[in-house]
């Protein structure tokens, strides 16, 4: 049985996807979860999304506010080491909904840079008559 969670935040960092093994791909993000109070306090959460769920975060971008759907779970393991077992935990995402999209601003185009007129020599400039 797992945990299911819901996190508020804002996109700070999204990987590429990667595939694990030919059967399992996952793509992790990091959420940014403002402490009000006291910003020293903030927490960066990485989370991952795993299979089909990793194409969900193709249209989202750094800094929009999300709303995040997630599962705690935790796994025991035998080390490699032969030493005994080991434990992890992983914030696995399954749904994501944009809050706020943040605006992106693109740059200006440049504005052409006008060419100086030729100079016309004291020849050119004389009437022709």
């Amino acid at each position: 049985m797992s945990v299911n969670l819901e996190i508020i935040g804002n996109i700070h960092h999204i990987a590429e996807t990667e595939f694990v093994t030919e059967k399992f791909s996952k793509r992790e993000f990091v959420l940014h979860i403002e402490n009000e109070q006291n910003h020293n306090w903030d927490d960066y959460l990485q989370l991952q999304m795993t299979m089909d769920n990793c194409d969900k975060l193709d249209n989202i971008g750094f800094r929009d506010k999300v709303k995040v759907q997630v599962n705690l779970r935790g796994r025991e393991y035998e080390k490699r080491d032969g030493s005994g077992k080991g434990y992890f935990n992983s914030l696995d995402a399954w749904k994501i909904e944009v809050l706020e999209k943040e605006e992106h601003e693109t740059p200006p185009e440049p504005e052409p840079t006008p060419q100086p007129e030729p100079q016309q020599t004291e020849a050119e400039n004389d009437p022709p008559f």
